[in-house]
């Protein structure tokens, strides 16, 4: 079976920090009949637990709204859902698609408890996962939370600054989303 590098994460807006987070999952690479094949082929895994999906405003995009916005920035990306966060889950949806998940891909906000969890030897007791590599993206850059302000607050210039460029046509649609699911919460 393949290797696989997984970057985790809600994405309730996708910005340039998520792509360069995407992006460092991508550095091992070869073009292979003009299509970029990853050695270790990289995954998304979208968190959308269910009770972070009670929360519209902070999470106001669903499963398939999420994977349209990373595919416009990684067409061919593969985009898996995570009912939570937690190492277990992750584990068990990854082996079922690949046997070797080589590499752990996430922002700092997450890594602190990824970390503690893969120390946990509890969960490895049946897995051939003690060697994971952990990246973790600790750069500065914008988050969620400033994607959703500027929908919010109608600043598509600001949106332009913190979102790749590929989804800067889609500012009216996203904040229309975005306004919708803030009145479904009221």
């Amino acid at each position: 079976m393949k290797n696989c590098s997984l970057v985790i994460g809600r994405f309730q807006g996708f910005t340039n920090k998520h792509e360069e987070l995407i992006e460092e999952s991508l550095k091992d690479f070869k073009i292979e009949d003009g299509l970029i094949k990853h050695d270790p082929e990289t995954i998304v895994g979208l968190v959308n637990g269910e009770k972070s999906s009670i929360d519209k405003e902070r999470n106001p995009f669903t499963f398939a709204e999420k994977v349209k916005m990373i595919r416009k920035v990684f067409p061919h990306i593969k985009c898996i859902k995570l009912s939570n966060g937690f190492i277990g889950e992750i584990l068990d949806v990854t082996s079922g698609i690949y046997y070797n998940l080589s590499r752990i891909c996430t922002g700092e906000d997450r890594a602190k408890g990824y970390y503690d969890q893969i120390k946990n030897e509890k969960y490895f007791v049946d897995w051939p996962y003690r060697d994971i590599q952990l990246f973790v993206l600790t750069r500065t850059g914008t988050s969620g939370t400033e994607f959703r302000k500027c929908l919010r607050t109608n600043d598509k210039k600001r949106f332009e600054q913190i979102v790749p460029y590929q989804l800067w046509e889609d500012f009216d649609e996203l904040r229309n989303i975005y306004i919708e699911r803030i009145k479904e919460k009221n």
